[in-house]
């Protein structure tokens, strides 16, 4: 049976799952879920990673994003933040709540 999709909203607070591993690179980042799965993320991806504290919100990820690129499309960065956020969920490195 797949998976459930998790619905993530800009209301959505996202903490990390504890027994995730990650490092830097130069490309972003790298993380290891517990299944063993590894998975690559952007810098945007990165910055929004170091964020998932269990106290920020969706849209606070949003904001600090479209700060950092202020000259992207503020519609495709917050797409872009809420995609990462379920896939992170989906790959089990973090929960919502």
């Amino acid at each position: 049976m797949p998976e459930q999709e998790f619905v993530v909203t800009k209301d959505t607070v996202l903490r990390k799952v504890s027994d995730v591993k990650w490092r830097d690179e130069d490309f972003g980042l790298l993380l290891c879920n517990h299944r063993g799965q590894y998975l690559m993320f952007n810098q945007m991806g990165k910055l929004v990673w170091e964020m998932v504290d269990g106290s920020r919100k969706v849209v606070d990820m949003i904001q600090a994003v479209q700060e950092k690129y202020a000259g992207a499309s503020p519609e495709l960065i917050e797409k872009d933040v809420l995609t990462f956020a379920r896939s992170i969920i989906t790959n089990h490195l973090a929960e919502a709540g």
